[in-house]
């Protein structure tokens, strides 16, 4: 079986890329209200949501919890579900106990994001659990122990058409929907700067990026 090896700080790094991905990819969008970031939150850590999107559909306000995932293998056409998070102690992997609402796969290196309706997703997957061949990936962790993390590998295709609510999204274009959204809100762009990103956003979420890995490391720690 196909082991892939990661340290902990390289899955902080592509988790986190993932996250300011997609954050500043929803700021930029015009029915967008606030976003929050929870992953610090332990009681939303338990509940393995990550992002609380608020934003105004035909008037209302709504409320989406978001799970996001991050993914570096890009070229396989396929998504690993993860199932188990820890072999050893068989734990539950996210893809099966979160309850965002939403599961947003990012692929960091091609910026293609799918957003999948979770439970809908998940009621499928348990259903066709084993058309899809079993994978395992092992994490060294900050001490030098290992822990392994069990998935299944699941075309993509299979599920954009099992489900016909997923939807595909090209992030390559961030900042150029950003000035699009800022438009459309009928906010004033500046024509010497109608092509730079927010300058007081994207320093926020730099530091927010640098931040949090450090907060996720101590989080690990104190859950070993």
């Amino acid at each position: 079986m196909d082991l892939r090896t990661y340290k902990i700080a390289d899955s902080f790094t592509i988790a986190d890329d993932a996250v300011f991905a997609v954050t500043r990819y929803m700021r930029a969008m015009a029915e967008t209200v606030e976003i929050f970031n929870v992953e610090k939150n332990i009681e939303y850590q338990k509940r393995d949501i990550d992002l609380i999107w608020k934003f105004k559909l035909n008037g209302l306000r709504m409320e989406r919890l978001i799970e996001v995932k991050g993914d570096t293998y890009d070229r396989t056409g396929n998504f690993f579900f993860e199932t188990i998070s820890n072999e050893e102690h068989q734990t539950p992997g996210c893809f099966l106990y979160s309850e965002a609402d939403d599961l947003y796969y990012y692929f960091v290196t091609t910026k293609r994001l799918y957003i999948l309706p979770l439970r809908q997703t998940r009621a499928w997957f348990i259903e066709n659990i084993d058309k899809y061949p079993l994978r395992k990936t092992s994490t060294l962790t900050g001490t030098g122990s290992f822990y392994i993390t069990v998935g299944r590998i699941v075309p993509i295709t299979d599920v954009l058409n099992a489900i016909p609510d997923a939807t595909i999204h090209n992030l390559a274009n961030t900042s150029i929907l950003i000035q699009e959204a800022i438009v459309a809100t009928g906010e004033k762009v500046e024509e010497s700067s109608s092509n730079v990103p927010n300058f007081a956003e994207t320093f926020a979420l730099t530091i927010e990026k640098i931040a949090r890995p450090i907060w996720q490391i101590i989080n690990f720690v104190l859950r070993q």
